[in-house]
């Protein structure tokens, strides 16, 4: 198949320079590292500059047998791997062994595919270098935000690749790249204004506010928690997001928000459930629910947020800023820490991989003051 012809841009421009639209500039790629170089906007002095490293990098007697023959040898050492070749191998090895939820590894997936036909793409793995990282977050999105989320998948594709041995520097470059600093923002949800918005909401939503605020738990977690989760003296969780098995013993507050579940005697299997005035044909209804008393995650973060703003928390907010029904388990791990808690075991409740995910979730509630006595006595 003949090769693809040259833009009008390209034309005449000797081997491995191309004009780059995006930054206006000639660009220069190292024929064997596949390393990008700018050359500025001046046409001659960049032709110039790619002839005479072209004369020196690629040498006119290279035996072209020598060169198929060592390139047939990359596969088996794992060099000459492209990006795309080592984001498709993450994707259907390393991912599935995260055990993530059904929802979560869909948006990891969705991720990694931008990452796949990102502008590294075409580049060997073992030649990626940190400026080729940085410049290829830059042109997948601007939103601070979103570019910390492809650049820590970009983190664990280099790991996964380093450990396969495809990169003989073992230096991760994605690592090296900045990650923004991000401002949080929804306001957080102090205890004043839960207890506030708690009166306000109807009984099945309390219950689930209050199971969200004893377990630490997501709300899709919260909302598809099951009375036979309810075993020797303890409630079964397995978050949807992180596939994460927790074991929570029932402590008496704990109990005392089951026990509340069950005062309207409907027989339903959720722990948080509710007669609508209107339910749809069982062929229309939403997926995800198997009862009709059921009450989907969405039923009960919009309760939560009616209530809030029949209470005004945060009116002087635009509504994407004020407490969310997330920020419940934001408050219960900030109660806890006030309690006594460790940090590590507010950690392991909340189904955290790491202590810093944690801290970043009791930011912004404050620790409480110690009171201590002074006064020395004088010599």
């Amino acid at each position: 198949m003949p090769p693809r012809p040259k833009s009008r841009r390209n034309r005449g421009l000797p081997e491995y320079l191309t004009w780059d639209s995006a930054r206006g500039q000639y660009r220069y790629t190292h024929p064997t590292r596949k390393t990008r170089h700018y050359m500025g906007a001046d046409k001659a002095t960049a032709i110039q500059a790619a002839q005479r490293l072209n004369a020196q990098l690629i040498p006119a007697d290279a035996d072209l047998v020598e060169q198929v023959t060592n390139s047939g040898a990359y596969p088996s050492r794992g060099r000459g791997k492209t990006w795309a070749h080592a984001v498709s191998a993450y994707v259907e090895h390393a991912l599935p062994e995260l055990d993530l939820g059904q929802d979560t590894a869909r948006k990891y997936r969705t991720y990694l595919r931008r990452l796949h036909d990102c502008a590294l793409k075409n580049l060997p793995v073992d030649g990626i270098e940190v400026k080729d990282v940085a410049d290829a977050l830059d042109t997948i999105t601007s939103g601070k935000r979103m570019r910390n989320v492809y650049h820590q998948q970009a983190i664990e594709v280099f790991r996964y690749t380093i450990q396969l041995g495809w990169r003989r520097d073992p230096n991760n470059p994605a690592e090296a790249t900045r990650k923004e600093k991000t401002k949080r923002q929804r306001e957080r949800l102090t205890r004043e204004q839960y207890d506030a918005i708690w009166a306000q909401a109807p009984h099945w939503a309390r219950v689930g506010m209050d199971l969200a605020l004893q377990t630490l738990q997501r709300i899709e977690d919260v909302s598809t928690l099951q009375y036979t989760d309810i075993r020797d003296g303890a409630l079964y969780v397995v978050q949807q997001k992180t596939g994460a098995r927790i074991r929570i013993a029932l402590s008496g507050p704990l109990e005392d928000v089951i026990e509340r579940s069950r005062a309207d005697s409907r027989a339903c299997p959720y722990i948080v459930h509710y007669r609508p005035r209107r339910l749809p044909p069982r062929d229309r209804w939403a997926a995800g629910r198997t009862h009709p008393l059921q009450v989907m995650d969405e039923t009960l973060s919009r309760a939560f947020s009616a209530a809030r703003d029949r209470v005004g928390v945060c009116a002087h907010l635009p509504a994407r800023r004020r407490p969310s029904f997330h920020e419940i388990r934001s408050l219960g791990a900030a109660l806890y820490r006030d309690q006594g808690w460790p940090e590590d075991q507010v950690q392991q409740l909340l189904g955290h991989r790491s202590l810093a995910m944690t801290a970043g979730y009791l930011e912004g509630h404050e620790t409480p003051w110690t009171d201590v006595s002074s006064g020395l006595c004088r010599e």
